[in-house]
């Protein structure tokens, strides 16, 4: 039944059918939003599968998750790009957290505002979206605990885009 779900919601969003053969990991849901990413923040685009993490300081889940992030991040060979993007807390402050927790692969400079959390259809932090080709698929509102998973669903979308290429 999920998987049916995950089908028929992915045939819907259009453009992203490839996800439907991919399981999210736990705590995602199928979502899209009218903003695609590049309007969100300004990348080079490394990867076709990116992981969007919105944080804050004052959220503990949010500086709990970082190092997994980052260790997913710092691998070369990883399916997917992490961009992290903060929410209005001090340049200073992050850095004193980011080398509190060693994190040497995370932007440091991605900052917005909390219009953002309304523009990805999220109402709490952390909020973790999902984007192929520059598209959202998935959202999860709360902390990531499976790097595993992530990279595992990532492999998934690239495997199964890259094959329905013509």
């Amino acid at each position: 039944m999920k998987r049916l779900t995950i089908t028929l919601l992915a045939a819907l969003l259009g453009g992203v059918a490839q996800a439907a053969d991919c399981i999210p990991p736990e705590g995602f849901q199928p979502a899209s939003s009218p903003a695609p990413l590049h309007d969100i923040i300004k990348r080079d685009a490394k990867q076709r599968v990116a992981l969007l993490n919105v944080w804050a300081i004052w959220c503990a889940p949010c500086r709990k998750e970082l190092p997994l992030l980052d260790n997913i991040a710092q691998d070369e060979n990883a399916p997917l790009e992490i961009i992290t993007l903060n929410l209005g807390d001090d340049p200073a402050v992050i850095d004193k957290i980011y080398d509190e927790l060693h994190i040497t692969a995370l932007p440091r400079d991605n900052h917005g505002d909390h219009a953002l959390l309304k523009t990805l259809g999220g109402v709490g932090l952390p909020l973790s979206v999902w984007y192929v080709d520059d598209k959202m698929i998935a959202k999860s509102a709360g902390a990531l605990h499976d790097g595993d998973a992530l990279v595992a669903y990532a492999r998934c979308l690239n495997d199964n885009r890259e094959g329905s290429q013509p």
